[in-house]
């Protein structure tokens, strides 16, 4: 049997002056644990956890249930030092505050699998994200409850992301590539289209820099000298896929279309546009632009990550 007791405390956080220990034995050994609160109430509940831990033979350090309020900020502390990239820790809190608010659990045990399956045609549907987005927000899901039951011992389980039916993924057997003729003609059309959409594609086949760099390259990237080259800087407004600067030497096609721009102080494509708020949605849309351009030029569709690949 476990029995409460407390002890005197000089500490600031218990205003009551002292905090509750639980007394009990475990595999033969007497064991003497603050249970961390002032509350007598609080304590009898955590009392009764130990003693539903030792009767089903699981550790009393692991609960079997955590509430959500409580291992959200337990999570996002841990996740900056997991060595993941810095956009891949934003990406992962804010999808996880997001389900949190769509589904409004109260507790982890709250969340069912019934739950994850909306939560992933939500995605797919309403929000219109990819098949291979929705599957590495359903993964990273399983990560906070990996964390819950392996690192913190808060929770026992089951998880409910395991069984959950991914999307599939209809990816091509080969990357498209671009060529000659299909880069003029469609540098033709985006030119003949908007300044902006003109530097998009620009950018894009001439430098290979990634749809998120392109739209956040500003001026000040651009070096003319020492036969020019762009530094792409990865800062508190914008992060890289790595999350470390880079440098991408100037192609002389490019040069010679920068050249007849009129450099500003801010952003190069869309300009007007205001700063993202979102660390998961990308500062502008040009996606409908972008089909424009490929239309009237007459070429096959391809998606921006050809252009960097061309």
């Amino acid at each position: 049997m476990a029995s409460l007791y407390k002890r005197k405390t000089k500490s600031k956080r218990f205003l009551k002056g002292y905090v509750w220990y639980a007394k009990y034995t475990e595999n033969r050994r007497m064991k003497r644990v603050s249970l961390k609160t002032g509350s007598k109430e609080r304590a009898t509940a955590k009392l009764r956890d130990i003693e539903v831990a030792i009767e089903s033979g699981r550790p009393t350090g692991q609960v079997s249930n955590i509430a959500i309020s409580e291992l959200t900020p337990k999570f996002k502390k841990r996740l900056p030092v997991s060595g993941k990239r810095p956009h891949t820790v934003k990406r992962q809190i804010y999808e996880w505050d997001r389900f949190i608010s769509w589904a409004g659990p109260l507790k982890l045990s709250d969340v069912r699998a019934d739950d994850l399956e909306g939560y992933r045609d939500y995605l797919l549907e309403d929000r219109g994200l990819a098949e291979s987005t929705t599957n590495n927000i359903l993964r990273n899901f399983s990560s906070v409850f990996t964390f819950a039951i392996k690192e913190m011992r808060v929770f026992d389980g089951p998880n409910p992301v395991i069984g959950i039916k991914l999307t599939s993924k209809n990816e091509p057997p080969y990357p498209r590539y671009l060529g000659r003729d299909e880069i003029e003609a469609t540098l033709a059309a985006a030119k003949e289209h908007s300044r902006d959409i003109y530097l998009v594609f620009a950018l894009g086949i001439f430098s290979g820099m990634r749809k998120n760099e392109i739209i956040s390259a500003k001026w000040s990237w651009i070096d003319f000298k020492k036969g020019g080259r762009i530094l792409v800087q990865s800062d508190d407004e914008f992060k890289t896929k790595s999350g470390r600067n880079r440098v991408i030497p100037f192609h002389d096609r490019l040069r010679s279309i920068l050249n007849q721009q009129e450099p500003g102080a801010g952003y190069i494509v869309y300009p007007d546009y205001a700063d993202k708020k979102d660390p998961t949605k990308y500062r502008v849309h040009f996606e409908q632009a972008f089909k424009t351009v490929i239309k009237n030029a007459g070429v096959e569709e391809f998606s921006p990550h050809t252009t960097r690949i061309s």
